[in-house]
């Protein structure tokens, strides 16, 4: 990693530092060259700075000659590592542009992943990675997609970061690809071919299987009590994904009620026979 070409200097904390109030003119201007030449050879070769000091007060002098050994009068400000004088701020500011260069990597990356699946029904046009899409099957409608807010991503980005490290996805996808399936061909919804725990459909279904209430065949019948989520609602009718329900907004929704028939009372009775009703 190149090092960072500049560091943060606090005015205020330099000048209230005892070492710095104790130095005179000449002193604190060999101090802060001598803080540059740290921070850009990150470290200072033990053997160079006493001549480097020395050839500074010979430029600046008509005698040709170090009036003053400058060096042991700021060289209390440095500490020897690995045959380099380092000063212990310089360290600490370091560091923190590494944390943080590394953090903004890391969001560029994850912002990126979270733009590519925030939208996971097909619209117009062709169906997105991983669905197939059945001959003559009606359009999605784009708006429900606004239903994915940003901090249902953020929850989502922390609940697949922990349980990627488990590998939580295992011998039950293949039970739940086979119930999808199944039901995918009695209502007429897009099929899935494989799930792999390395993809995102992969990552996402290991967070839903890792939730409290993770209950398949029961999100497939509050699905199938839906006739918005069936494609039975609208002028240009929404079909439910696999990869749609795996959301942590959406798979919830679904699972509340959210996309009920308002004119049946069938939801009522699913929620009293599977014990939660309220």
């Amino acid at each position: 990693m190149n090092n960072p070409p500049a560091f943060q200097f606090y005015p205020k904390d330099f000048l209230a530092d005892a070492n710095v109030q104790a130095m005179t003119l000449e002193e604190t201007g060999a101090y802060i060259r001598l803080l540059c030449a740290c921070w850009i050879e990150d470290g200072i070769p033990t053997e160079t700075a006493q001549k480097m000091v020395d050839l500074w007060l010979v430029n600046g002098s008509t005698k040709g000659e170090p009036t003053v050994n400058l060096w042991s009068k700021i060289k209390h400000c440095f500490y020897e590592k690995d045959d380099k004088w380092r000063n212990k701020r310089l360290d600490e500011e370091r560091k923190k542009q590494i944390v943080w260069s590394e953090k903004s990597r890391r969001g560029g990356l994850k912002s990126g992943e979270s733009k590519r699946l925030r939208k996971g029904g097909y619209t117009k046009g062709k169906p997105k990675v991983n669905q197939t899409r059945t001959k003559g099957k009606p359009k999605a409608n784009s708006s429900v997609f606004s239903l994915q807010s940003s901090s249902s991503k953020s929850i989502e980005d922390s609940r697949e970061s922990s349980v990627e490290k488990t590998n939580h996805v295992g011998a039950n996808t293949d039970n739940i690809k086979s119930l999808w399936n199944e039901f995918a061909a009695e209502h007429n919804l897009a099929s899935i071919t494989k799930v792999d725990p390395k993809s995102e459909r992969g990552r996402h279904l290991a967070a839903r299987m890792a939730e409290k209430d993770w209950d398949f065949p029961k999100l497939l019948e509050a699905v199938s009590l839906s006739p918005f989520l069936l494609g039975k609602k609208g002028k240009e009718p929404f079909f439910v994904t696999f990869d749609w329900l795996l959301w942590p907004g959406n798979y919830q929704r679904t699972m509340e009620g959210n996309y009920k028939d308002r004119k049946s009372n069938s939801w009522d009775e699913f929620m009293r026979k599977t014990g939660d009703d309220k």
